[in-house]
């Protein structure tokens, strides 16, 4: 009877060790996946400010792109205007 009282509270240490051990590796995964959770954050927060970052260089770009397109027609226009306005002088001094 003793002996099977002894195989009884070994098996009990036992599994309270594995049961410590089980609360250990729960807190560990629990740990990961908090450290896991954070890291995703971290990295959404930075792709957020990078995304507006290239965002806000391509419009950049595009305001600066059209910015030169009209002071091109604006300068286009001028010469146009310019050599229109030599041609009708041209035209009255000949007459």
């Amino acid at each position: 009877m003793e002996k099977s009282v002894d195989v009884l509270k070994k098996r009990v240490e036992e599994l309270e060790k594995k049961n410590r051990e089980l609360e250990k590796s729960k807190k560990m995964a629990e740990l990961q996946l908090a450290a896991n959770e954070s890291l995703m954050r971290l990295m959404k927060k930075q792709m957020e400010e990078k995304t507006a970052f290239y965002n806000n260089a391509l419009q950049s770009f595009m305001t600066k792109d059209q910015d030169e397109a009209n002071s091109l027609l604006q300068t286009n226009e001028k010469i146009v205007v310019s050599i229109g306005s030599k041609r009708s002088r041209t035209s009255v001094e000949a007459a």
